[in-house]
């Protein structure tokens, strides 16, 4: 299924859901997108142990837990995605990761650090039924393109035509306002330690569709 988007520049936007056959090109995007993440230079500050522990690591959060969910989707030219985790409980599969293998990809110390970052994201999960954006990000020369927004808003048209609210974690203050101009609202602003960076909980209840098909 695709969901086109024909306001969004002089080509239209056209975005598909995500396979296996997308995973290379995939963790790649998700690894030059995140690469200057407050988050990710926080884990790990070495430039060059960053770049290549992301592709690694995007890599099996794509294949392990979201391209099987069937909820991750990206523009035609893997120019942008968004990854999208269902509510909790309704996994079509539960991922099992050993420690072992995070401790490969970060190194002892920056999976300590991770690990703080994790249970920090999962204290602040709202229990209330929800679908949680886990990633959006776009491939830098493609920015200014529309492509973050067709991907947002075209997910957050099929949460809304099934009812059902959404909820993300910003890493980024200056993505803030993208984020509230589609009705999210900020309902927490937490701190990692140590001086660590901030986070910036937000929550999107469901609105009555006002048409369009969007994902799905």
């Amino acid at each position: 299924m695709t969901d086109r988007h024909e306001d969004e520049g002089p080509e239209p936007i056209v975005i598909r859901a995500a396979t296996h056959d997308d995973l290379t090109g995939l963790s790649a995007l998700l690894a030059t997108a995140f690469d200057e993440d407050p988050i990710a230079r926080w884990l790990m500050p070495d430039g060059e142990q960053r770049d290549a522990a992301l592709q690694i690591f995007f890599g099996l959060i794509a294949r392990e837990i979201c391209v099987p969910q069937g909820l991750t989707y990206v523009t035609d030219n893997l120019g942008a995605a968004a990854l999208w985790e269902p509510p909790l409980g309704e996994w079509t599969a539960e991922p099992d990761i050993p420690e072992s293998a995070w401790i490969d990809i970060f190194g002892q110390d920056a999976y300590s650090r991770f690990v703080v970052f994790a249970d920090l994201m999962d204290m602040h999960r709202p229990d209330e039924r929800h679908v949680y954006l886990s990633l959006i990000g776009s491939l830098p020369e493609f920015r200014g393109l529309g492509l973050a927004s067709a991907l947002l808003d075209s997910g957050l048209m099929r949460w809304d035509r099934e009812g059902v609210p959404t909820n993300l974690m910003s890493t980024n203050r200056a993505n803030l306002p993208f984020y509230e101009s589609r009705g999210y609202q900020v309902t927490a602003e937490v701190a990692l330690p140590d001086g660590g960076p901030h986070l910036w909980e937000m929550w999107r209840d469901a609105v009555p569709s006002l048409g369009g098909r969007g994902l799905g």
